[in-house]
């Protein structure tokens, strides 16, 4: 069930997304190739000329995606979370709605839900990635101003800490739709 959500965000996202590629330097077989994959989607940046992507974890890895979705700041809000292997291949998906919330708060429960998803499935190497760098300093460095927040930071660091090895990074929206589409929907449950 999970995989076929996952098949038809991504069939979504290429019909979306196919016709701005004809902007690229690489030949349309190159990146329709990356796309088929279900790997997640590829975008290009206008303003730095780079590539925004989601890439494979390394072998013996998993990749946490986590995102959400809030309807307005404060607003109705769903989260979403997507675990691969180093094939790209889905092997845990969540969605689910949360209450009205924050948009930041939304983010720090959307990477909680994620963390006890890979814990349930015994997940232990896992690299973490969110388009909220609000969240990503907050969880990497401990910065983060709102006190309101502060609460969730030690629950999630203690999930975090069961991981026997893990990194945390950012990635651009465009880089985690899989996840922002099942936000989307947890929006809607």
């Amino acid at each position: 069930m999970r995989e076929a959500i996952e098949e038809v965000a991504c069939r979504r996202i290429l019909r979306r997304k196919v016709s701005k590629f004809t902007q690229w330097d690489k030949s349309m077989e190159e990146i329709w190739a990356g796309l088929k994959e279900v790997t997640g989607t590829v975008m290009y940046k206008q303003r730095d000329r780079s590539m925004i992507c989601w890439r494979k974890p390394v072998s013996g890895k998993y990749k946490l995606n986590f995102d959400g979705a809030a309807q307005g700041n404060p607003g109705e809000a769903g989260f979403g979370a997507i675990v691969r292997n180093c094939q790209g291949k889905c092997v845990a998906a969540a969605h689910g709605y949360i209450c009205t919330a924050t948009n930041n708060k939304a983010e720090l429960i959307r990477l909680r839900r994620g963390l006890i998803l890979c814990r349930d499935k015994d997940f232990s190497n896992v690299d973490i990635e969110g388009d909220s760098q609000l969240v990503i300093n907050a969880i990497s460095k401990g910065q983060i101003a709102n006190w309101k927040l502060k609460q969730w930071i030690p629950g999630i660091q203690n999930l975090i800490n069961l991981l026997l090895d893990y990194a945390i990074a950012h990635n651009y929206r465009k880089g985690n739709r899989a996840a922002d589409w099942l936000a989307n929907e947890g929006v809607q449950a």
